[in-house]
């Protein structure tokens, strides 16, 4: 997770920007806070804002400048700027540190940055720099000549601005590029581009710009890294349009990671696996859907003695398609991995090179076959030359077998593809092998109006030798999924036969001149129950065949000799818990085998991939099996809130076999106090989930919903210190019911704390709550009715205005559902015992939140009213008035779009409140997080929503909260792609408003 990303958002001369370097603390801690709600306002800490900016000036040094904070040094002159990181690991002495004692800390290499060379149109309008001035605020101002340079040092990094007073002569884009020396490119995510030398690993974050005009209107700029300088390019539209001053404003900070990830079985399913060998190590390959966005492909190495060597796997493509039913193979120097990449539009098949080392030579992707129609189910071998992949194909009305041939080096080398067979009706499932002559690629065929296997070879110039196909099996009923190897003689190939009426694994060998030697096929195993999805591999002379048995969920197993004789006399048990048919595969060293699987491991949460070493005598070495598809722990549902000192991030936490509820507190300025997390759920088994979060005054109340075998159990919350202590052991049950209960709410209204949640009880969903104590203690055993109408009633959230609590949820009275609310006493008596309306308009609006401002609520939801989800609001008074009975159209679509936009959240920053919602105008699949401000009149500040958080791979589940000062604190969920991690984790970025 990297937590402390700092954001500024701010009108001409100010400017977004974001960062990754925790800035410092107060060396003591202020004075405790009255009890607030979260998102009202908070006076300023005046004297900590003098100190700091005695800390971060820019002071001469000769005829350069040098700023630093405890985590970096930065010197700029004439030339340009040196940023140097160092990094503090966070162990035992970090609580030493803490107390001012001094620490060894870790040097990372200098990043230097040239002088941007700023142009239009091939016209420069940077020049040589002038004299420095260190202004009044302590940032560094350098023109150069009609573009102004800009530094600010802070607790969030080094900020670096370009600012304009005029429109730039020329005409296109207006392109800024500074030079890069020294520091290693590590690649590009949603902070920017990350910059590290190998020694030490810690490294600078460049971050990408916005465009901001003297409007106010703000326009993200990417940054790219392009041969050896950082690109940032505003597009000609957006330079003309704009009003001047105007400000380009990118970010340069240090990065490190600041929790440690546990490592564990991944999230969510990963199934499908495929494997091969590279002489050394075994390459396992799965289909993966431990990300929110996309189906992804991941991969592993496992070595001869069975130590998974990627931990936390391999992710093996940056295309933004979902991927399915992946196939490897080995060539001598590289696998190539394939697969099916489905876009909104087409199925086709893509592949991409890995290295023995584990390192992906294509990210991106080949595309090997986009003909019209669907292409699925590749396989794959290679001839000592090049890769054939073959696929079934649907460009002629019914599937087809077509093959392409692909280079050690990538290149498609049969760009229309190899029609391989063409035959009458459906030819599918296709598998490939290669004998050191030709290949030999199978399928099942259903010409005759049954399914049977037939084949083809093909030699290495992509020539189909066998026109017609072979017939390699033709017994009474079906035969299906046919898999084939080569066994130093013949080719085996097997399949699933239906001669018997159930399902049997038979096989057949195929000499290189395509004669089928066991034309009546050689029965491998004829169990009386189903066996299903052979895989077949070849050690030495002889083969082991493999398959799921249905007679108890298993593996099983039989090795067949050179000649086709089976040589056991009874079917191999290879492993002993097996769920899904298809999801099963094996490749050998030469000594060894190692099967892979797809299933249920034991007190698992989800599907995994799972492996064996097998012996060529047929005997499992790995008793339990290995896991293999790991990853660092998943984060979830994050939610947070604040004390007046620190910030309090809750989430859903995958870390065991169930799930917990996990806590850190995070300073001001966005470092992480509580590095390994704080466990604040007692029981992984009972699945606890939607976490809720408030605070009193002087602790935390975190609440959550329990769940055992799709049932909940209750409501559960602890408090937990200022100092990060959970003071309740066992937790407070706050309600129990033999019907579901889930997603809690909790607010504070300076005595007691309300929890609201979903309380099925009466059949349908209503809303219920009960007032928890600041001691802990449930003040209301049996619940209160916040509304129990005969609809359905869910997504409660509550907020407390300095009076009365206001209790919001959706509401399908109506038929379609509604924002409804009731106010509650602090005393518990609900003042609408019918609820009111807050918004009733056409279609859904669901998934509320709201804060108070000292003066009104505002509550936000999804709003469906033009047929896709835009973000409204509504205020409401203190009476439980309506406000605004129409809403406030805080982000809306311009219809046509394929644009969603979901699950918003509020706070009040002192100022105004900021909204932040999931936005999907970029990508159906990827989300980002925008937000908007709305004033105290409940006018909309920004008609032009502004990024928070827009990486490449999806942030999703926002949720804010206030620090006072116009600084809020935004936390959500992303996709942290990383070497120790490669999972969905929780992220945060302060949040400042001018």
């Amino acid at each position: 997770m990297m937590m402390g990303f700092k954001t500024y958002v701010g009108w001409a001369a100010s400017m977004l920007v974001a960062c990754v370097l925790s800035g410092c603390g107060h060396d003591t801690p202020p004075p405790p806070a009255a009890p607030v709600e979260a998102g009202a306002p908070q006076a300023p800490f005046d004297v900590q804002k003098i100190m700091d900016r005695v800390h971060f000036t820019f002071r001469a040094d000769g005829s350069a400048w040098r700023a630093s904070h405890d985590t970096y040094a930065v010197r700029a002159d004439a030339l340009g700027l040196s940023f140097t990181p160092y990094h503090h690991p966070r162990t035992a002495a970090h609580a030493e540190r803490a107390r001012g004692a001094a620490t060894e800390a870790v040097e990372g290499a200098p990043v230097h940055l040239g002088a941007a060379r700023v142009s239009r149109g091939g016209e420069v309008l940077s020049g040589l720099a002038g004299s420095g001035q260190v202004e009044d605020s302590g940032g560094l101002r350098i023109a150069r000549g009609e573009v102004v340079e800009h530094l600010r040092n802070g607790a969030d990094g080094v900020e670096q601005s370009w600012r304009f007073a005029r429109r730039p002569a020329g005409t296109d884009a207006l392109e800024v590029r500074v030079p890069v020396e020294g520091g290693r490119f590590l690649g590009e995510t949603d902070g920017g581009l990350h910059f590290a030398e190998s020694a030490t690993s810690v490294g600078v974050r460049y971050g990408h710009g916005t465009w901001v005009d003297a409007r106010g209107e703000r326009t993200p700029v990417p940054a790219r890294f392009e041969g050896d300088a950082i690109v940032l390019r505003v597009p000609a539209s957006v330079v003309d349009a704009s009003a001047y001053p105007a400000v380009l404003d990118p970010i340069v900070s240090p990065e490190f990671g600041m929790d440690t990830p546990v490592a564990g079985r991944a999230d969510n399913n990963q199934d499908a696996p495929v494997v091969a060998h590279d002489g050394t190590n075994y390459f396992i390959v799965w289909e993966d859907f431990r990300h929110t966005g996309y189906v992804e492909l991941y991969g592993a190495r496992v070595n001869a003695s069975g130590t998974l060597l990627d931990p936390v796997g391999l992710f093996l493509s940056t295309a933004h398609h979902h991927k399915y039913s992946p196939a490897v193979t080995y060539d001598g120097t590289n696998f190539l991995v394939v697969w099916e990449s489905w876009t909104h539009s087409a199925v086709d098949i893509y592949g991409a090179r890995v290295s023995s080392a584990g390192t992906v030579l294509d990210p991106s992707g080949i595309l090997i076959s986009n003909a019209w129609g669907l292409q699925r189910a590749p396989a794959v071998a290679h001839d000592g030359t090049n890769f054939l992949v073959v696929w079934q194909d649907g460009r002629n009305t019914g599937n087809d077998i077509y093959g392409a041939r692909v280079s050690g080096a990538g290149t498609v080398l049969d760009p229309n593809g190899i029609a391989i067979s063409t035959a009458a009706n459906e030819q599918l499932a296709p598998s490939v092998a290669h004998n050191g002559t030709n290949f030999l690629v199978v399928w099942q065929d259903s010409r005759s109006g049954v399914f049977d296997i037939y084949g083809t070879r093909v030699n290495g110039a992509g020539t189909v030798l066998n026109a017609n196909g072979i017939l390699i099996s033709v017994a009474v009923g079906a035969q299906e999924h046919p898999a084939v190897a080569y066994n130093g003689s013949d080719f085996m190939v097997v399949w699933e036969d239906q001669r018997h009426g159930n399902v049997n694994i038979y096989g057949s060998r195929v000499s290189a001149t395509g004669v089928v030697r066991n034309p009546n096929g050689i029965a491998i195993s004829t169990q009386a129950s189903s066996q299903r999805t052979p895989r077949v591999a070849r050690s030495g002379t002889d083969s082991l065949v493999v398959w799921h048995d249905t007679r108890a969920s298993t593996i099983a197993g039989a090795r067949l000799s050179s000649t086709g004789a089976v040589l056991n006399p009874s079917d191999l048990l290879i492993a002993p818990m097996f769920n899904f048919t298809s999801d099963l595969s094996l490749a050998s060293d030469g000594t060894n085998f190692l099967v892979a699987w797809a299933t249920y491991g034991a007190g698992a949460r989800s599907i995994g991939i799972q492996a064996t070493r097998v012996t060529s005598a047929g005997v499992p070495l790995d008793t339990p099996s290995l896991p293999i598809s790991l990853s660092g722990n998943g984060q979830h549902q994050p939610v947070v809130a604040h004390d007046g000192t620190n910030f309090l991030v809750v989430w859903r936490d995958h870390r065991h076999a169930g799930s917990d509820i996990y806590g850190v507190r995070v300073s001001e300025t966005g470092a992480v106090l509580d590095s390994n997390g704080i466990r604040l759920s007692p029981n992984s088994a009972d699945q606890p989930s939607d976490p809720a979060v408030a605070h009193d005054g002087t602790n935390f109340l975190v609440v959550w919903a329990e769940y055992y075998g799709g049932m909940s159990l209750g409501i559960r919350g602890v408090r937990v210190s200022a100092a990060g202590s959970v003071l309740d052991t066992p937790s407070i049950a706050i309600t129990s019911q033999n019907a579901h209960l889930g997603r809690p709410s909790v607010a504070y209204d300076g005595t007691n704390f309300l929890v609201v949640w979903e309380d099925y009880r009466n059949g349908m969903g209503d809303i219920y709550g009960a007032r928890v104590s600041g001691a802990g203690t449930v003040l209301d055993t049996s619940g209160i009715a916040v509304t129990s109408d005969t609809a359905h009633q869910s997504y409660p959230r509550v907020a407390h205005n300095g009076t009365n609590f206001l209790v919001v949820w959706q509401d399908s009275r109506n038929a379609d559902n509604d924002i409804y609310g009731a106010r509650v006493s602090s005393a518990g008596t609900v003042l609408d015992t019918s609820g009111f309306a807050i918004s009733a308009a056409t279609a859904n609006q669901e998934h509320p939140a709201l804060t108070h401002n000292g003066m009104h609520f505002l509550v936000v939801w999804e709003d469906w009213r033009v047929g896709r989800s835009e973000i409204y609001g509504a205020r409401v008074d203190s009476t439980g008035t309506v406000v605004d009975p129409s809403g406030i159209a805080i982000a809306t679509l311009a219809m046509p779009t394929e644009d969603y936009k979901y699950v918003p959240t509020v706070t009040h920053d002192g100022d105004s409140f900021l909204v932040a919602w999931e936005d999907h105008r970029v990508s159906l699949n990827l989300g980002d997080i925008y937000g908007a401000r709305v004033s105290d009149t409940g006018t909309l500040l920004d008609t032009q929503s502004f990024a928070l958080a827009a990486g490449s791979f999806g942030e999703y589940a926002p949720a804010l909260t206030s620090m006072g000062g116009q600084s809020s604190l935004l936390v959500y969920r992303g996709s942290d792609l990383s070497a120790t991690t490669n999972s969905d984790r929780v992220k945060a970025r302060i949040v400042q408003t001018p």
